[in-house]
């Protein structure tokens, strides 16, 4: 499959990753303070409400305005959902896990503030509150900002308050002595995606599947065998990143093909194309600048394509400029960003 949209001029919205990066840069060592998180600029896409009918929206964000407080709240808006009832008193409390999942666990309250009632449809926002840090035990926690409702007949923690909604962030702190810093994001997970080649159809396949990889390893798939090469890739987004849509075609029998992208508007075409099959995200990768160029601790990933000369379509992938030049030299051709068509970055 060749896209029909060229991809060198192509110009991607690249605000996602650069939200990325900034959170990134933004980590500081112990003894220094942490950074301003602007209202929503890092907050992940949330599912809906936990429970209840508090709705905390996404344009949420804090200050810690020194290492040990006080923490500036930063709230778009609280709407009580419910049509009939007039909630419990509402609280917006910043929260500190161990885990990636704010529902899962232990939670510590690193600053709070409760702004009262809420009649039926009506709510709180937009407001900013400076209130105390309340310190958590030393370690490196994930960071969210949740809405709860005080409901003592209905809730089991010793407060009485339960959490409603919650906006999570991609960035974590570190607690050294009861002192807060920002620890940076996650580092996504990472695999190998390992390339085979079939000599009978000419044709290259790369999978980071472990499942998937034992199988090639074991001759499950007749006629495919290890190249010797890979490349790094991550298996989940830590904020900013693409997922790669992987599809598989069998309709240029006797020979079958796979095909991946990174852009959105790409992988909605081959979607719709009936000659292609949507598999599955095969993996994450972080857009190149309009010139082909990686941010640091990344490296290109180049496309290229076999312009259908094995009498089907065959895309071969690779962090390699010498395999690169093999492959224009016999005849195939650069898809991608920049003088070199790049069309993601993965890790270095």
């Amino acid at each position: 499959m060749h896209a029909a949209v060229s991809l060198g001029g192509r110009a991607f919205t690249l605000a996602a990753a650069a939200l990325f990066a900034v959170s990134a840069a933004a980590a500081t060592a112990p003894g220094q303070t942490v950074t301003v998180v602007p209202k929503g600029a890092d907050a992940r896409p949330k599912a809906y409400n936990i429970g209840g009918a508090l709705a905390l929206g996404d344009d949420a964000g804090y200050q810690f305005q020194s290492v040990t407080g006080p923490v500036r709240l930063d709230v778009g808006s609280v709407v009580n959902e419910s049509t009939t009832n007039v909630s419990g008193t509402v609280r917006v409390a910043l929260f500190v896990t161990q885990s990636p999942d704010p529902t899962a666990g232990v939670y510590w309250t690193v600053a709070s503030t409760d702004l009262g009632t809420l009649q039926p449809g009506f709510m709180f926002g937009p407001l900013s509150r400076t209130v105390d840090y309340l310190a958590p035990p030393d370690g490196i926690f994930f960071i969210h900002m949740g809405a709860f409702e005080y409901e003592p007949a209905t809730c089991t923690t010793a407060s009485g308050f339960c959490l409603d909604d919650v906006v999570s962030f991609t960035n974590r702190v570190e607690v050294v002595n009861g002192a807060i810093y920002d620890a940076g994001p996650a580092p996504a997970p990472r695999a190998e995606a390992v390339e085979y080649y079939h000599a009978g159809f000419g044709h290259y396949f790369v999978t980071s599947f472990g499942n998937e990889i034992q199988l090639l390893d074991a001759g499950a798939f007749q006629g495919w065998a290890r190249t010797g090469q890979s490349f790094p890739v991550w298996t989940a987004d830590a904020g900013g990143m693409a997922g790669v849509c992987r599809f598989f075609s069998t309709s240029f029998a006797p020979k079958s093909s796979h095909f991946y992208t990174p852009f959105a508007d790409e992988c909605t075409t081959v979607r719709a194309n009936r000659d292609w099959q949507f598999e599955a995200i095969a993996f994450f990768a972080e857009y190149p600048d309009t010139n082909g160029n990686c941010a640091a601790g990344r490296q290109p990933l180049y496309r290229l394509y076999n312009s259908g000369l094995s009498g089907a379509p065959n895309h071969r992938y690779t962090t390699s400029l010498q395999t690169r030049q093999q492959m224009l030299n016999q005849g195939w051709v650069s898809e991608g960003w920049g003088p070199f068509g790049t069309i993601a970055c993965v890790p270095a």
